[in-house]
């Protein structure tokens, strides 16, 4: 049962009582009607007296909003939520398959102290006598020579810079760069990466370049490229995990296909390696080379992560997943600054008993990523490609300082 209130004096605003605010709707209405035009609907059948052209209802679409009566069909036209995806959205196209361990498996919280020893132990093994070692390719491209230079040191964008410079390095030398080429940035944020590497392929024919991103960025530098020099600059807001690369015709008007990344996210990485290679022959057969600076491996998932049988193949269970991606933090995350701070009551925990100090434990997160990384890597192998894995950056750059390299044979 509905109550309703009216206000003492007269006035232009709303006499629609909020019940959770315990006030008045603050809203102006219009000439002989007591409500505005959300609260309309909810007037006293004795005080609605307004004319039809006021009438609202609430949106048969959505809930959430009200429309005049008279402008239904006109809304319903032009509602968002009637909106259709565009033609390359595909719902979980390329987020794999859930499973019941990704629900019950245990976690780096909940996992006792003998199965924590034990999984470490796994990885050290796998690591140090499967995993192939790691080589430094870190370098300065001449064309952000100038541009490193003039920032001063700590600042973000000098960080950011260095990064984009030593990826784009690794992409010259090792021959990706063609002419009739598309190149595709996954997770492209502002694009700062497609922006620099617009400006060291001004003089290759025939350069596209394609942005995907599923958030919306002030400041992007799309803008800047395409006006800088004549080349298709085109950007896609979607989801890695939802993209059909089959049904973007620039892809089609291309010889060379070639992905980069700086910093792809944990599951994100593997959502974009599916993207590329589950997708059509025509498509597929033209990514020539990957270049993906990985992430923040504690966010990936057990269902899109495309090398679970190949951790199986190297001895671990599939209930280790979770825990391996809580170990993964431990390369990046805490400091000894952390431990010092840390209350007199927490100063015995865990890591204590287990002697797992804060460089080992960094040692040992680096070596999870690693693990994960080169599984990727085996993934890539199964669709023709040559991959390795190298540092693209110095450590004191970024911890997460691995490039995932990936050339079709």
């Amino acid at each position: 049962m509905f109550v309703f209130y009216c206000r003492m004096a007269e006035t232009n605003h709303c006499n629609f009582f909020l019940e959770k605010k315990n006030r008045f709707c603050r809203m102006l209405t219009k000439d002989g009607s007591d409500y505005c035009g959300e609260h309309q609907t909810f007037a006293p059948t004795e005080l609605q007296e307004v004319a039809d052209q006021f009438a609202r209802m609430v949106c048969p679409l959505d809930s959430s909003h009200t429309c005049y009566v008279r402008h239904l069909k006109k809304h319903l036209r032009k509602c968002n939520a009637n909106k259709k995806d565009p033609v390359y959205i595909t719902h979980g196209l390329n987020r794999g398959s859930s499973t019941d361990d990704e629900i019950h498996g245990s976690t780096l919280c909940t996992i006792d102290d003998l199965a924590l020893v034990q999984l470490i132990s796994k990885i050290e093994t796998v690591c140090t006598g499967i995993i192939p070692s790691v080589t430094e390719r870190s370098s300065v491209h001449p064309r952000l020579q100038k541009e490193i230079e003039t920032q001063a040191d700590g600042v973000n964008s000098k960080r950011q810079l260095s990064q984009v410079s030593s990826l784009l390095s690794l992409i010259e030398k090792f021959n990706s760069i063609h002419a009739d080429t598309c190149f595709l940035e996954f997770g492209a944020g502002r694009g700062m990466l497609t922006y620099w590497l617009g400006e060291i392929t001004a003089e290759v024919p025939q350069s596209s370049f394609l942005l995907i991103e599923r958030s919306a960025y002030r400041h992007k530098f799309d803008g800047r490229l395409s006006s800088k020099r004549d080349c298709v600059v085109r950007r896609v807001k979607a989801d890695i995990g939802d993209l059909n690369l089959d049904e973007i015709e620039l892809l089609k008007e291309h010889q060379h296909l070639v992905a980069l990344s700086k910093h792809l996210c944990g599951a994100a990485t593997d959502m974009a390696l599916r993207c590329m290679t589950m997708t059509s022959e025509d498509i597929s057969m033209k990514f020539r080379s990957i270049f993906i600076a990985t992430c923040c491996h504690h966010r990936c998932d057990i269902s899109s992560y495309v090398a679970m049988d190949y951790l199986v193949e190297l001895g671990f269970e599939i209930s280790d997943f979770n825990v391996m991606c809580g170990i993964t933090s431990w390369a990046t995350c805490g400091s000894r600054k952390n431990e010092l701070i840390r209350k007199p009551e927490d100063s015995v925990d865990r890591y204590a008993r287990l002697q797992l100090t804060h460089e080992k434990r960094r040692k040992i997160g680096r070596m999870c990523k690693l693990i994960f990384d080169y599984g990727r890597i085996k993934f890539l192998e199964k669709y023709g490609y040559n991959g390795v894995l190298t540092y693209y950056v110095p450590e004191s750059v970024s911890p997460e300082n691995v490039c995932l390299i990936a050339i079709k044979n």
